[in-house]
This record gives structure tokens, sequence and C-alpha cells, in this order.
């Protein structure tokens, strides 16, 4: 909020300020066209911000984007397109074209989509994998894009408090949504279904009130802040019993919220919302 920019470079494992560029008002989200090597920041005045990076920040332009404070910006480098996210709940779509030669910078609107209610927690994930755009607000649910015409196709429900975020894993169908509750829900961007819900307060390790949460690829480490610090680790497929043999019947228990499944020679039971194995029978 003192609308300062910092440019940061790591020096000998130490994260070092570079640089620090005063712009006129606080700027909230920011994203990155990696192409053309163009940072670009959403402010409180629901303008734009471009600018070239190189060995230092150099502002380019200034343009219009919405009458509402921006909450969320992301850059889709596959279609050349900017995602913004504003107060007013609007969902937008942009045409960004950076010819460094001539020094010309075009951004035109696509679309404006009225998507949800007022709310400065809006914001908008991208699967690159699933080829699918993912939006919350103040509500409930998740709602799904098509990145391509930027038209609605799905909605998402699963979450019985306000949403928190929601954030998709590179290389992977996986998206992740979470509600102020800690309730967690993995949902696979092919099907459009959950996968897994954890967190939440019929969860082995409720996580409490929820601010917001980030997933480490390199050690698939889920890591929540909020009410409580967690940690969640996936669980290798070694760690996963195999079946040596074709499975018989799926059973549910409503009153015990477990499945159970009955092979040849064993019987597993399963916990419904987390997944998790909770016995195995010879």
């Amino acid at each position: 909020l003192d609308r300062y920019i910092y440019s940061w470079n790591d020096v000998f494992d130490k994260w070092v300020a570079t640089e620090k560029l005063k712009v006129h008002t606080p700027q909230m989200c920011m994203a990155a066209d990696s192409a053309n090597k163009l940072f670009i920041t959403g402010g409180t005045d629901g303008d734009i911000l471009f600018f070239t990076v190189g060995s230092k920040l150099v502002p380019l332009r200034r343009m219009e984007c919405s009458s509402e404070w921006l909450c969320d910006l992301l850059f889709l480098d596959e279609l050349g397109q900017l995602i913004t996210c504003a107060a007013d709940g609007k969902v937008g779509a942009w045409d960004v074209e950076w010819d460094q030669e001539n020094g010309d910078l075009t951004f035109q609107v696509r679309t404006v989509k009225d998507a949800h209610d007022r709310s400065i927690k809006t914001q908008v994930a991208y699967s690159s994998k699933g080829r699918m755009l993912f939006s919350i607000g103040y509500g409930h649910d998740v709602l799904c894009w098509n990145p391509f015409i930027v038209s609605q196709t799905h909605t998402l429900k699963g979450h019985d408090k306000l949403l928190a975020q929601i954030h998709t894993i590179k290389k992977s169908y996986e998206v992740i949504s979470g509600d102020i509750s800690g309730k967690i829900i993995v949902w696979d961007a092919r099907t459009l279904s959950p996968l897994q819900s954890i967190g939440g307060l019929d969860s082995h390790y409720p996580v409490g009130m929820l601010n917001t949460f980030t997933f480490g690829p390199h050690n698939n480490h889920l890591i929540t802040v909020g009410k409580k610090f967690c940690v969640f680790t996936r669980t290798h497929k070694d760690d996963v019993p195999s079946f040596e043999s074709p499975m018989f019947q799926v059973l549910y228990s409503d009153t015990q919220h477990c499945i159970v499944t009955v092979t040849k020679s064993r019987v597993f039971v399963w916990h419904a919302v987390s997944g998790e194995l909770q016995a195995s029978y010879a």
C-alpha cells in the first residue's frame, strides 16, 4: 500500500532488493508475460501498468481496465491474453501485443463478463493441462470458463462456506479450491469432479479458519495458512495397497463415513471424505 514496487535478485541464496520504483496508486496484483518480458500490475484505481523487464524495471504504458479495484491478474502465454478480475466481480479477457522493435503496445478488450458478486477476493486460475479457466468470488461456487472464447461452461459445487483461494498445479489436471472454514477440495479439470476433500471439520486433520494456501510441486506439499499452519503431503502410489485380484464389491457406510472394497483375499476400509486407507483385513 506504500505505492512502491520492488525488484529482487537471488544473491548467494539470499534475496536482495535491487530496485525500488514508486507508482501513482497502490498495486494489488501482478502478472508476467514471459515471452515478451513484460511485468504487469493492477491497482486500486482499476488501471493496469506495463513494465519492460531487463536490468531495470522500465515503465511502458498505463491502460484503463476497470472502474473498480483490480483483485487479480493472470497472463496466458499460450493465448497471448491477460485475464483480469475486479472488485465488482467482473472477469475480463484482453489481447496484448508488444512490438519490441517499434515500441508499440496494443491492449484491447476481448470480453468482460459479470461473473461474481462484489468482492475483493475475486481470483482466477488456469489449468494449461486441462485447457480450462477457473474463477472464484464472494460465494461458494467455482466457475469454469472456456479460455478460448471466455464463456462460462460449468459451476463446481462442494463448498458451503465462502471461498478463499483457487489454485492450479502445473503439468497436472488437478485444481485446488479452499474456503474460509479450512475445507479444501481437489478437482479433476478433465471431468470437473472432486478427487479428494481434506482439511474440513469432518477431516482427520481440520485446518480451521483458512486465509490462503499454496502448493509446492517439487515436494508435493500443500501448505495452508490461517488459524493453523498445516502441511499436507501427497501419498505416493507405492504407499497405496494394490489389489492382487479383481474387486468383487464396493460398499458405502453413511454412518461410519467410509467405503469398503472387497477383493478375493482382502477387505479395505477407506475414509469417504479424505480417501485415506483406514484398515485392511486378510
